[in-house]
């Protein structure tokens, strides 16, 4: 039977590039608005207005691909293997697992984060939010090792 552990992402850096998005988006129009509205020829700053516009249209894009991150992380215990579904999925062969670490971030942007160390790789799950329902799940993944 398939074991399910569903992991809580922080949202702070959601909430903050939510804000990011909002700005980059009223920065954008504002200069698009001052390249549009200036006189024919009277003004040098054209080419300015045009390129600072793309630098904050670029900078939208970005912020809005980071509001779209996954709310959750889920991992699931299948028969002897781990599947790590965050933004790619990992499946993990349970006898090539060698730990399971979980680190609890202090400060106020840098939340929990969780890593799987199998032969020679990595998996690092990163912006785990702090919560009761975490620290539970948490347990018994880190139980899966030892079982």
């Amino acid at each position: 039977m398939d074991k399910v552990f569903v992991l809580k992402r922080s949202m702070k850096k959601t909430y903050a590039s939510y804000a990011l998005t909002g700005v980059f988006f009223f920065l954008s129009f504002l200069f698009i608005f001052l390249f549009f509205n200036q006189e024919e020829g009277s003004s040098p700053y054209g080419i300015c207005f045009f390129l600072t516009d793309i630098l904050f249209l670029v900078c939208f894009t970005f912020s809005v691909y980071l509001t779209l991150q996954k709310k959750e992380i889920r991992i699931i215990k299948e028969g002897d293997s781990l599947l790590v579904e965050e933004r790619k999925s990992y499946r993990i062969p349970l006898s090539s697992l060698e730990s399971i670490v979980y680190k609890d971030g202090n400060r106020f942007f840098f939340d929990g984060k969780l890593v799987f160390q199998t032969e020679g790789k990595k998996i690092s799950v990163k912006d785990i939010a702090r919560v009761e329902s975490n620290y539970l799940a948490l347990r018994e993944i880190s139980a899966l090792k030892t079982a």
